[in-house]
């Protein structure tokens, strides 16, 4: 199974919901429901859509301790 990704202007995005406009959704409202970070709107459909954003590498400042679990 693949994740529905699409770019727009250098940005990755996770496509959750595509919704035709004619439904008359309450596109804020239902933003809520899907945890979605933008809307946007393409030949008559809701495109609701999570930002993936980029991977930033987090150092530990403390070291690892190394336990042994044989007594």
């Amino acid at each position: 199974m693949s994740i529905p990704l699409i770019t727009i202007k250098d940005d990755l995005y996770h496509v959750i919901r595509v919704i035709p406009e004619h439904t008359g959704i309450d596109t804020n409202l239902f933003r809520g429901y899907t945890n979605t970070t933008n809307v946007f709107r393409k030949d008559g459909m809701f495109w609701f859509v999570r930002l993936i954003e980029e991977a930033q590498i987090i150092e530990d400042e403390q070291p690892l301790i190394k336990e042994s679990l044989e007594s």
